[in-house]
């Protein structure tokens, strides 16, 4: 696996130095690999879900071309950053899915707006009435 792996690192600095046949060449390296922690993600999944692994690692691939900023370093990064992929992938997904199954509590959940001013207010409020405590949640809270 050591001139595989050295094999696997030049080809991601190629690619990342903007070498498009790199990453062509790289891929049928680290497919294997990628397809198998595909499957490992999705045993974890719903049984009836739709996606497979093979389209968990098409879709991650996908991803991660678009990727402009990313210097490879090493095939463990690669790794890694695929697997981050995949479960955000999985991750996007089910959220999806549960916004498809209650609408209304996506549309309500988009129309709550931050107020740190309310924040504020009730924090001022609970130090005056609890001074000693109110000092280490200063130090907690950074909005002060």
């Amino acid at each position: 696996m050591g001139a595989l792996g050295g094999d696997v690192t030049e080809l991601l600095r190629a690619w990342g130095d903007g070498d498009e046949g790199a990453r062509d060449r790289l891929m049928p390296l680290v497919y294997k690999e990628l397809r198998r922690r595909a499957a490992a993600y999705m045993r974890r999944e719903r049984r009836n879900h739709t996606f497979q692994p093979t389209d968990l690692v098409h879709e991650a691939y996908l991803r991660m071309v678009d990727q402009r900023r990313t210097e490879w370093k090493n095939r463990a990064q690669f790794f890694g950053i695929a697997s981050q992929m995949m479960r955000r992938i999985l991750v996007d997904r089910a959220r999806a899915r549960r916004r498809d199954k209650r609408p209304l509590l996506a549309d309500l959940r988009t129309e709550v707006t931050p107020r740190p001013d309310l924040y504020r207010d009730a924090r001022t409020r609970w130090e005056a009435k609890h001074p000693r405590r109110g000092r280490g949640a200063g130090a907690r809270c950074p909005s002060r």
